[in-house]
Parts: structure tokens; sequence; C-alpha cells
């Protein structure tokens, strides 16, 4: 247990209620964040709006195949969210899809 030094006395987390920012993180902050890890670390920007980086040199294929699939997987998974925000958003706001331009 890790033990913080609070106003002139020593306490836990646990008993103060202190948690790590990521902890209050909502489910799709979360898998964004895992997939832009994922991301970086075969060399690409962070981001959906960036093509999907090619196999680094000296990478295993079959290492680059299972996190390229996580990166499909999450990526698909915020699709999906996002989808499903916008039809809540303008379901709320009594607005189809064909009532809005796109600019």
């Amino acid at each position: 247990m890790v033990k913080l030094w609070v106003f002139g006395a020593t306490a836990c987390r646990a008993c103060h209620g202190l948690t790590y920012p990521v902890q209050a993180e909502r489910e799709d902050d979360r898998l964004a964040r895992r997939a832009n890890k994922i991301r970086m670390r075969l060399g690409e920007e962070p981001g959906l709006s960036f093509p999907f980086p090619r196999r680094p040199k000296g990478m295993h294929r079959r290492t680059y195949d299972r996190l390229a699939q996580e990166v499909f997987d999450i990526e698909w998974r915020l699709e999906a969210m996002l989808a499903a925000k916008w039809q809540s958003m303008c379901s709320r706001l009594g607005v189809t899809d064909m009532d809005i331009d796109f600019i």
C-alpha cells in the first residue's frame, strides 16, 4: 500500500478516497487511449484520421496482426458508441439525420 503525506500525517489513498485520473475516464475515452497507444507503438500518429501504419521493421508478423486486430476492434466499438450517442442526441432534440446540413 502506498502511503501519502497529507497535512503533516501519513495516509493511504483508499482512506481519503483519492483516485488516479484514469479511474474516472469514460469507456470511450479509455478505448481511444488504448487504440492511440497501439498506433504510436506502431510508429503512427494517434487518432482515427491517420492511415493505419505498416508493420515496423523487426516486428513479428503475428504481433503486428494481433495489435492491428485489437485496434480495428476498438475502433469498431468506438464508432458504434459514437453512432449511439448521435442517435440519442438527435432524438432528444427531435431532429432526424435528414434535417441536419453538414458543411
